[in-house]
């Protein structure tokens, strides 16, 4: 687990840095926030989808709160 998630850290870095090196988004130093071009501070965000019983994949099929997600869940996000 460690690995994955220093993989995971490298990964964020070097796509901040290819963002950066296109002039897209700037990491600031001084307040750690990332910025665009303008100056404007840039929050990414994002779903997380976990389903930890056998067989660890959420159901595709009939929408259910708790244990899908299938197109209807996207939509709905």
């Amino acid at each position: 687990m460690r690995n994955f998630g220093t993989a995971l850290i490298a990964s964020a870095l070097t796509a901040q840095s290819a963002l950066a090196i296109n002039g897209s988004i700037v990491m600031d130093p001084k307040t750690r926030m990332m910025r665009d071009a303008d100056g404007a501070a840039v929050i990414f965000h994002g779903v997380n989808v976990v389903y930890k019983v056998d067989p660890y994949i959420p159901s595709d099929g009939d929408f259910d709160p708790q244990d899908s997600l299938n197109d209807k869940d996207i939509a709905d996000l």
